[in-house]
């Protein structure tokens, strides 16, 4: 694992710091978490659209995934949120 001093503003600082402690994490463990998470997001598709659906006349929220999550996958994204 590679070092490196980051500056951070003091409400950052302790913002990271409170969330450490509620995950019983370490600063440098959380920073981390949430670095690669933001990483994630940047390379995330960014295709998406809403449209009706012809079928039901409900909303549908196209994400621009390359293929179709089987429906473990799904429940598995699913209670991650919970």
């Amino acid at each position: 694992m590679s070092r490196t001093t980051v500056d951070l503003p003091g409400p950052v600082h302790e913002q990271i710091k409170q969330l450490a402690a509620q995950h019983g994490e370490s600063v440098s463990y959380t920073i981390a978490g949430l670095v690669s998470k933001g990483l994630e997001a940047m390379n995330a598709p960014t295709d998406s659209s809403v449209y009706r659906s012809a079928v039901t006349g409900l909303p549908v929220l196209k994400l621009g995934l390359k293929r179709k999550l089987t429906a473990d996958e799904a429940l598995a994204l699913a209670s991650e949120d919970e």
